[in-house]
Formats: structure tokens, C-alpha cells, sequence
């Protein structure tokens, strides 16, 4: 079903193109538009550039980030102080309607996570660890281990008779 969508889907351009191209005019008519489509992107591109760059000499793209930046700390705040008063709903809407974004404090966790990754910011490193040095996961890979000494064998040889004959 879905893959005869899809072939429809895709097929219609191709057909419709091709059909186009079957006349001589099909082919100015196709430059035409190639060529109008071209003119308009590379002017809707320019003129967003411009506006955005306005927005940003005057001001406007600066407040709206330090009002989302407040509002992500407001949220961070309430997560950290509100959550455990989830069972009690009274007292956790009572939480959200008292809690800014100043309330929000950053644990020792956050705290190193933060300067270990501007520092490799900082140092242009692409690699997990801030020395720059991978080292070794602390879980070994079960995969990777070598394999046990087969149990079965050894007890079969523990259990074969004196005679030298092996009989299953």
C-alpha cells in the first residue's frame, strides 16, 4: 500500500517533466520557470537576512532571547523546587505560582558539567574527556571477553571410565 504512494507520489514529477521536455516550447517554458524560481528564492533569502539583521541592530532578537532564557530558568526552577510536592496538588500549584527563575540554583553536578564542556569548547576538542585522553570504559563489553573454559568437557573427562573408551 505504501509503497504504491510512493510510487505514485514520485513518479508524477518525473512524468510530468518528461512530457514538458516532449515539445520545443516545453523546454523555454521550463528554462522560464527554473530560471523565475532561482530569482525568487535568492531574493527571499536576501530579504530574510535583511530583516532578521534588523530585528538584530534593533534590539528585538536580544530581548526575545532573555525572556527564553528567563523562562527556561522558571522551569528549571520549578522543576527543582516544586516536583517534590507532587502528591500534595494544592501545595504544588501553590509552588509554581510562587517560584521566578531567581530561585533556581545550580547543584555541584551541573556546575562541573558546565565548565568541563566550555573548557572543551574552549580547547576545540571533539572528544568525550576534557585531557583529550580516551581512556577505557569501567564495563567490559561481555562480547569481547574471552570465552570460559568449557564446563561440559571437563566434566566428562572428571566422569570417563578407566578404560580409555568414550561412551555418551
Amino acid at each position: 500500500m505504501w509503497t504504491d504512494i510512493f510510487k505514485q507520489m514520485f513518479s508524477l514529477p518525473s512524468l510530468l517533466i518528461r512530457r514538458v521536455m516532449a515539445n520545443p516550447m516545453g523546454i523555454f517554458v521550463y528554462g522560464i520557470l527554473s530560471k523565475w524560481y532561482i530569482l525568487v528564492m535568492i531574493a527571499t533569502v536576501s530579504v530574510t537576512f535583511w530583516v532578521f539583521k534588523g530585528l538584530e541592530q534593533a534590539g528585538v532578537i536580544d530581548a526575545i532571547t532573555k525572556e527564553l532564557k528567563y523562562g527556561f530558568l522558571q522551569a528549571q526552577a520549578v522543576a527543582q523546587k516544586c516536583t517534590p510536592k507532587i502528591m500534595n496538588l494544592a501545595d504544588m500549584y501553590d509552588c509554581i505560582q510562587h517560584t521566578s527563575g531567581d530561585d533556581f540554583r545550580e547543584g555541584d553536578d551541573e556546575k562541573n558539567l558546565k565548565g568541563t564542556l566550555h573548557e572543551d569548547l574552549e580547547n576545540g576538542q571533539d572528544q568525550p574527556f576534557s585531557d583529550g585522553v580516551v581512556t577505557q570504559p569501567s564495563t567490559a563489553n561481555p562480547y569481547d571477553a574471552p570465552a570460559p573454559a568449557p564446563v561440559i568437557q571437563q566434566q566428562q573427562e572428571d566422569n570417563a571410565p578407566s578404560d580409555g573408551v568414550n561412551r555418551l
